[in-house]
């Protein structure tokens, strides 16, 4: 396995979900109206691309935007892959030393025109990967936007800890965007909300409703 893919294909999606911003800013979007306000509801390692999109934002169409991360929004370091339904622990732990030994962004992955968009997109992944918040790279962008994020985590969550999630912010603010929840039965980060049988039905709306209903308070103020 070619870790690099794992940059590669994450770089991609970047790319991709910033075209889709800036034509519904600029309108040509056929279900928005130019200017519309793009907010993100983001789960898991998608969490991380939000950040990464709303940190280097290289036309500011991310200037306002709200996000509500759900079992994500952890620095890379502290993310535990290692599982049969994810990836396998020699993947998992070949990515981990890559990103946290000397990854550096190879330039001929971008084109001409996207030389400074990618430069400022992998910047972003960068300041994400580390525990310990080295020069004090994140907290200038989690400070000044401490109002438009809140990150919802889960006490039995291995994949995604907690502790990761008030490390990306920083022990400050985490108090104010970071909030751990637990649910009266057995779940993991894969199946928050299992449907096994041995869950009742009332269980699991409770637990649903308690994260979507502050999602929604959130992103809707």
């Amino acid at each position: 396995m070619d870790p690099l893919r794992f940059y590669s294909s994450g770089l991609e999606s970047a790319y991709n979900l910033y075209q889709l911003m800036g034509d519904m800013k600029h309108g040509r979007h056929p279900l928005f109206a130019e200017g519309v306000k793009v907010d993100f509801f983001a789960y898991s390692i998608g969490a991380l691309l939000a950040q990464v999109v709303l940190m280097a934002d290289p036309c500011g169409y991310a200037a306002d935007s709200a996000l509500f991360t759900f079992c994500g929004g952890s620095v890379f370091e502290r993310m535990n892959g290692n599982s049969r339904d994810i990836i396998d622990q020699e993947a998992y732990e070949k990515i981990r030393d890559y990103y946290l030994g000397n990854f550096s962004q190879p330039s001929q992955m971008f084109a001409a025109q996207d030389q400074q968009t990618g430069l400022q997109f992998t910047q972003a992944f960068c300041k994400m990967v580390p525990s310990i918040d080295v020069g004090c790279e994140r907290r200038p962008f989690f400070t000044a936007a401490k109002d438009r994020i809140r990150m919802v985590s889960l006490r039995q969550d291995t994949v995604i800890p907690t502790v990761g999630v008030q490390e990306a912010v920083g022990c400050d603010l985490a108090g104010i965007m970071t909030e751990e929840l637990d649910f009266p039965y057995t779940y993991s980060h894969q199946t928050p909300f299992p449907e096994n049988g041995k869950v009742s039905d009332e269980e699991l709306e409770l637990a649903f409703r308690s994260v979507f209903d502050r999602a929604a308070a959130f992103l809707t103020t």
